[in-house]
């Protein structure tokens, strides 16, 4: 779309005149959406995310102080909406998001013998519990980067904190995680 249009429309927007907010719609929503999707990894999460974005344009419009910033502010409020939800999702449905157990049989071999894999699940509990037991901090940017595969980089925007940052707590949650996993062998 062109910066004039887009910039026409914009200023409409900011005058409660929504009439051609199908046009931003339309110009944003695949950004967003595989945004949400690449950070998130579930399609309808990545779908909820970015029709909350676009609800929050209507909302918010008026907050917008520079218009051709618009592409910047969208993309903002896109990655706060995305971090919340991860946020959301670790601390209340770590279960179904994260890790399951049902989808740790993956993990285990059919082939093995019923105490390999009483011991396996055994082991695999262990670490999910080890996981839980983690500050929040630290919790959070363990399962991005090994569950959600995410990067160090992703991690950073989402947390909103330098790289750095994210690999020490990725190295102190791992070392927390190996001695709580060691007193647990005694």
């Amino acid at each position: 779309m062109e910066d004039l249009i887009e910039t026409k429309i914009i200023k409409q927007l900011k005058k409660n005149d929504f009439s051609n907010f199908n046009i931003i719609y339309e110009n944003y929503y695949k950004k967003i959406y595989f945004l949400s999707l690449k950070m998130i990894k579930d399609e309808k999460i990545a779908e909820d995310i970015t029709q909350e974005v676009f609800l929050s344009v209507i909302k918010c419009i008026s907050s917008l102080k520079n218009i051709d910033a618009f592409e910047v502010w969208i993309r903002k409020i896109t990655i706060n909406k995305i971090n919340t939800k991860i946020k959301y999702i670790i601390k209340y449905k770590q279960n179904t998001s994260y890790y399951d157990f049902d989808s740790l049989n993956n993990l285990i071999s059919e082939n093995e013998l019923p105490e390999e894999l009483a011991l396996k699940k055994e082991d695999l509990h262990e670490l999910f519990n080890g996981i839980n037991r983690l500050p929040d901090i630290k919790r959070r940017v363990l399962l991005l980067h090994y569950f959600k595969e995410l990067s160090l980089k992703e991690i950073s925007v989402i947390e909103n904190i330098p790289i750095g940052t994210v690999k020490s707590r990725i190295f102190s949650a791992k070392s927390s995680l190996k001695k709580y996993l060691s007193l647990k062998k005694l």
